[in-house]
């Protein structure tokens, strides 16, 4: 699949010293064939506050679907995310 619409929810951490460090974590994403997610697995989370967010956000991405001699398949594709303050 590749990423038609893929928009992170803005992260605000509520306390100082989150705001020192990166935190990295990961989903896994099942897309149908119409290029929809339709489900979403949080592998490794990434902060406590932001986890359900993101995963609400995540429902909503868009992706050309994958395809298998020509026609779309159902894909299951992992993602990385990545929360940097200073970005």
């Amino acid at each position: 699949p590749v990423v038609i619409s893929q928009q992170l929810p803005p992260w605000r951490p509520s306390k100082l010293s989150a705001t020192r460090r990166d935190y990295q974590g990961a989903l896994a994403l099942v897309i149908d064939e119409s290029g929809n997610v339709e489900s979403v697995t949080l592998l490794t989370s990434l902060q406590p506050e932001y986890n359900p967010v993101l995963l609400k956000a995540a429902r909503e991405w868009k992706f050309r679907p994958a395809t298998k001699d020509g026609l779309p398949v159902r894909y299951r594709k992992v993602v990385g995310i990545r929360l940097n303050p200073s970005d």
